[in-house]
């Protein structure tokens, strides 16, 4: 039974990165119906897994049927092809060493460690990179002046091959596996206690009653008219405090991570308790951020955006994803908007009070008014309240965190971040001001 148990774990993960398409897609009222929408480019020179010939081949025919035009990138990032690129999409890539290793499933990948990185007290012991540091920083460059980047990982090996580049901006991959507990429990009993076979993970905006939810879906301009989204195991990641970001999903409670030097000995340890297993709980497996004048999606699951050959019920097409194909249009939609977030003008002459004009709580939302009450504290004014804008950047509220992403005070632009420690959305304090670079 224990061998059993193994060779199903590797199986169930393993498929999970093994991608092509195994039904249609269908987009009834495209939102570029003459076709000559914003081009996306589909990474294919880093190992990808997912790319337009296999694992995101779905996912090119999806946004193809939306009017984008899709096309594949297969040489190195570079200034001149990425000139024409509006979205970039660059998903588990992996190092040249992982991908030179043959039947993953039965040799197992491995956490390649850069040789020419030596452990030392500035940098420390880095994993070999999918990308170099040349082509780093001139993706950091293109999204600084307005590209919008997509980065999607998966489950081990991707996340470390991928770290480097999710680093430029703040964001901190997990090299893991996530597990929903009753998987686990499936996996034990071989069944026989009930559980979650597939490892799926649904995140909802209200999870009250719902006994198969593993995380919270945030409140987005992506997320509206969405009720769950479904991710097929995959990783996590966190990102740097002094980033200013949006979240999408959030792992909830029974999340739990491995983190395997190489996937295919770790499961039998695991499946007799000798590791622990330590919590997801409250890390993401997507967000957004504006960078500059440009836009970063990150997620840390693949399947979410596509399906798999060898499990067709693994992707899209799920009966339990029934709003993934929603998901990943509205994502392509938000990253192809092109006007910078709206700014709030503030007159230092006149004091500083302002207008949030589409203010997104919870689902609910308004123009909301703040006015200076004493220090760099401020009040929200209720009597002061109105019917949002929604021509107007929308701005969500992340549980005690308001972050604006653009005041332009004196000419200069700032993202500024509030805090409301009192729960009482009347009382905020200022945290933090960071000046946008143009």
């Amino acid at each position: 039974m224990k061998r059993l148990s193994m060779v199903l774990f590797v199986a169930l993960l393993f498929c999970g990165a093994t991608f092509a398409y195994s039904n249609e897609v269908v987009v009834e009222n495209p939102t570029y119906p003459d076709g000559n929408g914003p081009v996306i480019a589909v990474d294919g020179g880093h190992n990808n897994f997912h790319n337009l010939d296999g694992g995101f081949k779905v996912f090119g025919e999806l946004a193809g049927k939306d009017g984008y035009t899709v096309k594949p990138i297969a040489d190195a990032f570079t200034e001149e092809s990425l000139a024409d690129v509006d979205i970039l999409v660059t998903a588990t890539a992996m190092d040249a060493k992982n991908a030179a290793i043959i039947e993953p499933e039965k040799n197992g990948w491995v956490l390649a460690f850069n040789p020419l990185a030596p452990p030392n007290l500035v940098n420390g012991l880095y994993p070999q990179s999918a990308y170099t540091d040349a082509e780093i920083g001139v993706i950091k460059k293109w999204v600084e002046k307005g590209g919008s980047l997509m980065l999607v990982t998966d489950h081990m090996p991707f996340p470390a091959s991928q770290q480097a580049l999710a680093r430029a901006f703040g964001i901190i991959l997990d090299n893991t596996f996530g597990l929903d507990e009753k998987f686990l429990i499936y996996m034990a009993t071989q069944g026989q206690a009930g559980g979650n076979p597939k490892n799926l993970f649904k995140f909802y905006k209200d999870s009250e009653g719902k006994t198969d939810a593993n995380g919270m879906l945030y409140p987005h301009k992506i997320t509206q008219g969405i009720e769950y989204l479904t991710s097929f195991t995959g990783s996590s990641f966190h990102i740097l405090s002094s980033v200013n970001y949006q979240p999408l999903m959030e792992m909830g409670k029974g999340v739990l991570l491995v983190y395997p030097y190489n996937h295919v000995s770790y499961p039998p340890l695991m499946m007799e308790n000798k590791l622990s297993l330590p919590l997801g709980e409250g890390l993401l497996q997507g967000a957004t951020l504006f960078y500059g004048k440009g836009r970063v999606a990150v997620f840390a699951e693949a399947a979410m955006f596509s399906s798999s050959v060898t499990n067709p019920e693994n992707g899209i097409f799920n009966p339990n994803a029934e709003f993934n194909q929603k998901f990943a249009l509205k994502t392509l939609g938000w990253l192809a908007e092109k006007p910078a977030p709206r700014c709030i003008e503030l007159n230092l002459e006149n004091g500083i009070d302002f207008t949030i004009p589409n203010l997104n709580i919870s689902g609910l939302k308004f123009a909301a008014k703040f006015k200076l009450d004493k220090g760099l504290n401020f009040k929200m004014e209720k009597n002061a309240l109105t019917d949002a804008d929604t021509t107007a950047q929308e701005i969500g509220l992340n549980t005690k965190t308001l972050t604006i992403p653009c005041i332009k005070i004196d000419g200069r632009s700032y993202t500024v971040t509030f805090t409301c420690p009192t729960g009482n959305f009347e009382d905020w304090e200022f945290k933090d001001a960071v000046e946008n670079q143009d």
